[in-house]
């Protein structure tokens, strides 16, 4: 069971449905009609990404154990699930989504003087945060034409801080692991102050919730409880916490969203 347990986690499954679960929550808020391609697009494109991004050194390898063929077997399968619903999609959204896709790219490939993206200290935090806005928010909203509005640049920006927030604990948990050259936020201020910015753009998440033009009594609940847990999973990070604790609770904050979207309509 535990084998499975690590497939699912290593093979960026659950990570995947977290990215589901995220856009579901923009097609709520939104009031647009469900895609489907969308949908699908974005599940089998995040599971590509994340194998992409975690299992460079392995994907395209021969001699490798069962359980990484199984995830190069299962990025390929993806891939092409996701290359076909690509077509499916509009100009705006297929625009958007190869931006993503190069910068998910550059986050791995040494360019920059023979580094990536990844390795340059400071930037990171800020990409995974606008390739999981622009998945998240921007294509589902390309794709149903949705205007742009207040209301879709504060929503917006309150996605990236949740993320960024996201992010945060998990620099907190790596900080064992992580090159000093990276400079993670802990790194350069320590997890003590690390926690003190979590919690402040904690507040600017909900506060922002304000400044909509339709402001509902049910969206301050739902964000109220989720800023909540996402307050204590802070407070209570630290280096000595499994990997479970980011690759599996923070990871399902997005989902947590959605079931208390679902149980509150």
């Amino acid at each position: 069971m535990k084998k499975l347990f690590d497939f699912y986690i290593h093979s960026s499954i659950h990570v995947s449905l977290a990215v589901l679960a995220l856009t579901l929550v923009s097609y709520y808020y939104f009031k647009i009609p469900v895609d489907f391609w969308v949908l699908v697009f974005v599940f089998f494109a995040s599971v590509v990404g994340y194998n992409y991004t975690k299992h460079t050194s392995v994907l395209f390898q021969k001699n490798v154990s069962t359980t990484y063929r199984a995830i190069q077997l299962l990025t390929t399968v993806s891939f092409l699930i996701a290359g076909f619903c690509f077509l499916k999609l509009n100009y705006t959204s297929q625009i958007a989504i190869v931006l993503i896709g190069l910068l998910t790219a550059l986050y791995v490939l040494s360019v920059f003087n023979h580094r990536s993206i990844r390795s340059i200290g400071g930037i990171k935090i800020y990409i995974v945060g606008i390739c999981w806005v622009g998945i998240t928010l921007f294509v589902p909203l390309f794709e149903a034409d949705y205007p742009i509005n207040s209301d879709m640049i504060i929503k917006c920006f309150q996605r990236f801080l949740l993320i960024i927030i996201l992010i945060l604990i998990f620099e907190i948990i790596d900080l064992k692991e992580d090159s000093p050259s990276l400079k993670t936020v802990p790194q350069t201020i320590g997890i003590r102050n690390t926690k003190l910015v979590g919690i402040a753009l904690l507040v600017v998440f909900f506060c922002l919730e304000f400044l909509l033009s339709d402001i509902r009594i049910s969206q301050l609940v739902i964000n109220g409880i989720l800023a909540i847990a996402v307050l204590f999973f802070t407070l209570f990070a630290d280096e000595k916490k499994s990997k479970y604790y980011t690759t599996f609770w923070i990871e399902s904050i997005p989902i947590l969203w959605f079931v208390l979207i679902v149980l509150f309509r």
